[in-house]
């Protein structure tokens, strides 16, 4: 992809991680910086604690650190801004529901957390798949077979394409936030739909 620039190429690859989870509902996830293709955080998803947790690998030094740590499934991470702004469902009651949180690390022993734990929803949809703009400004999700966005606040909430007896799932939101990539099963088949 040579004609494309570094966030468009991100945008692609953040793409293709939403379909592969999609198609492997057991995958290993994650969520890499899509303000720059070589951050020094990556937030993953891992049930090595006997529940699905958000887990922070330092590129650096190969430190992998718990961020949750609820019982609650966590699951599809998003990051953007130097990966220090984060989007992610969690199982709340019998659905999930979207939460944002700032990576910051504690004062004594320097361990990241997740500080400013933020939730955006509240209700029985199932809402998950969260990608963020570059800056981190605005979110697109997946909730019960639609593609919405909404400001990284939980603001302006807007539904962008109807479920219509369709699967719309696993959106990536361009750098910009001008384009909403999904996966779709209208025409038969799963496909990417821009």
């Amino acid at each position: 992809m040579k004609f494309l620039n570094r966030n468009y190429t991100s945008f692609f690859k953040s793409l293709f991680m939403a379909a592969l989870f999609t198609v492997l509902s057991n995958a290993f996830v994650v969520a890499q910086d899509r303000a720059s293709s070589d951050s020094d955080y990556v937030i993953f998803v891992s049930n090595r604690t006997g529940t699905t947790e958000l887990f922070l690998l330092d590129m650096t030094s190969s430190q992998v650190s718990q961020l949750t740590d609820t019982g609650r499934g966590k699951i599809t991470p998003a990051t953007a801004v130097g990966a220090r702004v984060a989007a992610f469902a969690s199982r709340e009651g019998s659905s999930y529901e979207l939460f944002t949180a700032q990576l910051s690390s504690t004062w004594r022993t320097r361990r990241p957390v997740l500080a400013a734990v933020n939730r955006l929803t509240i209700n029985t949809l199932e809402e998950t798949n969260p990608t963020l703009t570059a800056d981190g400004s605005l979110m697109a999700f997946s909730a019960n077979g639609k593609i919405e966005m909404m400001k990284f606040d939980g603001q302006e909430r807007k539904e962008l394409v109807a479920a219509d007896n369709n699967s719309n799932v696993a959106p990536a939101i361009s750098p910009e936030g001008k384009f909403v990539a999904f996966m779709s099963n209208r025409s038969g088949s799963n496909e990417v739909w821009l």
